[in-house]
């Protein structure tokens, strides 16, 4: 059974990692991380390898039942708002790098967020343009959007933020050719599973890397993080 791979995106606070680790039972394994250039005072450029306060983009097996299909699930960065609501690129590019780094090819977005105010949706659907166009491939195919904490959090007041937002959904459903789903998140592991079960297998394209049909892809074509994730571990990039 082929495995899906989606990065778990939204502002700071959304829950992403409190979801991730509601499906998930392992504890990351820190893996070195990949050499960025650092600017000194001088001008001068040194390699080394990045900070150790730098963010991190980690991968996380479900676990799931066996005839479910299985997850791959990215824990990334939070993305910072703006005034004027431009998508947060410096984080998604760094995100990007990450995956890159270790040929994981995503299948799509599970986007959280608290509110559904005119403004979050604003920003929620160009940073999902911007996943999209950073990552676009005949494999990038899932949105999955999820307001989170629904069970503890004010409700909506107004209907016309939520109508705003479900269009604004709609039309980059179009624009882009997701196949979009839109959720309610509460704060427990039975919510958490059933938002995962919307997503449903639509390629046979293998999870880490492209692999042509009657080619087999090597240890080194895959990378050592799926040897890492096939083992039921979670690793840190």
């Amino acid at each position: 059974m082929e495995t899906i791979v989606l990065a778990v995106v939204g502002p700071h606070g959304a829950g992403k990692t409190s979801f991730i680790e509601s499906v998930t039972e392992c504890e990351p394994e820190n893996l070195p991380e990949t050499p960025a250039p650092i600017e000194f005072r001088d001008g001068w450029l040194d390699r080394q390898f990045a900070a150790l306060n730098a963010p991190k983009v980690s991968l996380y097996r479900c676990n799931l039942t066996p005839d479910e299909t299985p997850f791959i699930l990215v824990d990334t960065p939070g993305l910072s708002a703006r005034k004027d609501n431009l998508p947060n690129y410096k984080t998604i590019d760094f995100i990007k790098g990450r995956l890159d780094s270790a040929s994981v090819e995503l299948h799509g977005v599970i986007y959280l967020q608290r509110s559904m105010e005119t403004t979050d949706a604003e920003f929620a659907v160009r940073n999902i343009e911007a996943f999209h166009e950073a990552f676009a491939s005949d494999e990038f195919r899932h949105l999955l959007v999820a307001t989170t904490f629904w069970d503890v959090s004010p409700k909506v007041g107004s209907m016309d933020h939520v109508d705003y937002f479900h269009k604004e959904l709609r039309r980059l459903d179009a624009s882009t050719g997701l196949r979009l789903k839109i959720a309610r998140l509460n704060n427990d592991f039975e919510s958490s599973i059933r938002l995962l079960q919307k997503i449903h297998r639509v390629s046979t394209s293998h999870a880490f890397g492209r692999r042509e049909a009657g080619i087999e892809a090597s240890a080194d074509e895959n990378g050592i993080w799926e040897l890492i994730l096939s083992r039921g571990k979670c690793s840190v990039m």
